[in-house]
């Protein structure tokens, strides 16, 4: 077991009523995409979950249709969220001129440094759920406002990874994705022991 920063993981911060995402609400023309996903509880239970990322319009029509596994325009999915290719902004002309404060303070690198963190926070989404999932039993889907399937995600974190960051109390974050693709058998032994560990309250303090 690869021990790494607590920093790796942590939950989100998106309320669980929360089911229409934007970071910058108004400021510019959308479209709605779906995103379906898994969560995991504190008490290590699986939830099937959806909400609306709204990205910025024409994002849809600059990313082709994927087959589910291929990452297509996500770029990574978090233990609190998803992250979509900010790249595709340029493509679609996208203007974050009106968004940017020019304030040295909070961007002492200058313009480029605050428009960067734009285009971040236009296509990185913190989702509703506790401890956020994706691999190949519980694959991240992401459909255009068409239905099309432009983005998935199956290369964790796992079920694995979340429970046994819940049973170590953040002290152990690692994917468990290699141990998944390797060997499946002792990675369903390893979900059984910590689902019993959380079961009966036998964690690490």
């Amino acid at each position: 077991m690869t021990r790494r920063s607590r920093l790796n993981f942590r939950v989100s911060r998106a309320g669980p009523e929360a089911r229409t995402l934007n970071n910058f609400p108004g400021a510019y023309p959308v479209e709605p995409w779906r995103a379906h996903y898994w969560s995991v509880s504190p008490e290590g239970g699986l939830a099937e979950c959806s909400a609306v990322l709204e990205l910025p319009a024409g994002y849809g029509a600059a990313v082709p249709q994927v087959a589910a596994g291929e990452p297509g325009c996500v770029s990574k999915v978090r233990s609190w969220g998803v992250m979509c290719s900010p790249g595709v902004l340029d493509e679609i002309g996208f203007d974050a001129g009106p968004l940017v404060t020019h304030d040295l303070e909070r961007f002492p690198g200058g313009e480029d440094q605050e428009w960067l963190r734009i285009y971040l926070a236009a296509t990185t989404f913190e989702l509703p759920g506790h401890f956020i999932i994706a691999d190949e039993d519980y694959r991240f889907l992401l459909f255009d406002p068409a239905g099309d399937l432009k983005g998935s995600w199956a290369n964790g974190p796992t079920y694995l990874a979340a429970l046994t960051w819940l049973v170590t109390h953040g002290e152990v974050s690692a994917d468990f994705a290699h141990l998944l693709a390797a060997d499946r058998g002792l990675y369903q032994r390893a979900v059984a022991e910590m689902l019993e560990a959380l079961d009966k309250g036998d964690t690490e303090s």
